[in-house]
């Protein structure tokens, strides 16, 4: 299983919020390309980046500078927030973004996913599929979605999705660790499935693993644990 450093981006800032509040963020840096580079040392060999300006407002406010974090860091990189576009997906494939990350649109906008999927392949394409206590929600996690993650679920297996980000909102950035039980209702359905939210520590990752996940994205744990990634790779995960 992939250990995936997380990088949020909000304002030009490298932050991490609690539970998707923008109101609870912690800022990490000023520089989120040094940031890149610093996880790219340790040992990463992908990186997740999220434009939470974007995710909020439904269009990109970070491209510039992911563009940057992409040339800098010199590794492969996915990128969401705020992709609500078959142009702005074409985009950012053509700039040199190795998968693009899907939310709030494919929640809403059934076609969307499909001509995405039909157009740049299930490998440049992954899902984010963000839950609050039990809700899918969307817009920067503020808003409940209209279906069921059930629905959703056979939805994207239907459509040829690949990729799946599942996050729970709740322990996102709380340290608490993964949503184990629901975790384990969605690997029935085939995804390489990529967990998101509450990693602390490298039992987490051991689980998961043993759950047979094809990742973990860890955001804060990386950032308040300076040898989390050096820890990883000496017990044998590779920090992809």
């Amino acid at each position: 299983m992939t250990i995936i450093p997380a990088i949020d981006l909000l304002r030009g800032q490298a932050v991490r919020l609690k539970q998707g509040d923008y109101n609870q963020k912690t800022v990490y840096s000023d520089d989120p390309v040094s940031v890149a580079k610093k996880f790219v040392s340790q040992g990463a060999r992908f990186l997740h980046v999220v434009d939470l300006d974007g995710a909020r407002t439904g269009k990109m406010k970070n491209l510039t500078l992911i563009l940057e974090m992409r040339k800098c860091a010199a590794v492969p990189m996915q990128v969401g927030g705020g992709i609500r576009s078959i142009e702005s997906v074409e985009y950012l494939l053509k700039s040199g973004i190795d998968r693009v990350v899907l939310g709030t649109r494919v929640l809403e906008d059934t076609i969307f996913l499909q001509n995405a999927i039909k157009q740049f392949s299930y490998e440049k394409i992954a899902v984010s599929l963000d839950v609050k206590n039990g809700t899918p929600m969307v817009n920067g996690w503020r808003e409940k979605g209209l279906k069921s993650v059930e629905s959703l679920l056979q939805f994207f297996k239907d459509a040829g999705v690949s990729y799946l980000i599942y996050t729970d909102i709740v322990r996102d950035g709380m340290q608490t660790g993964p949503n184990f039980q629901a975790i384990k209702k969605i690997i029935p359905f085939g995804f390489q499935l990529i967990a998101s939210g509450g990693v602390s520590r490298l039992a987490d990752v051991e689980r998961l693993e043993e759950m047979g996940l094809y990742g973990c994205i860890v955001g804060r744990a990386m950032y308040e644990d300076k040898n989390f990634l050096n820890n990883a790779n000496q017990t044998n995960y590779p920090v992809s």
